[in-house]
């Protein structure tokens, strides 16, 4: 079992938090946006879900939640 101190959960938990916020706002700004901006936007969405699926994945296994 990993052992996780409370400091990395929480710091884990707040970019899950600040990644949530980005993707919405990313998604918002691309629903409004160009075909340029849209090129310019969409990698960094991409970016952004990745990230927020890693963390997601190490809170889990962080929790020791086995669930998928």
């Amino acid at each position: 079992m990993v052992i996780a101190t409370k400091e990395e959960l929480d710091r884990l938990r707040r970019r899950y938090e600040e990644l949530g916020e980005v993707i919405e706002e990313l998604t918002d700004t691309l629903a409004r946006s160009s075909t340029a901006t849209e090129r310019v936007l969409e990698p960094e969405l991409i970016r952004a879900r990745k990230e927020l699926a890693s963390v997601v994945e190490r809170l889990k296994s962080l929790s020791g939640d086995s669930s998928n």
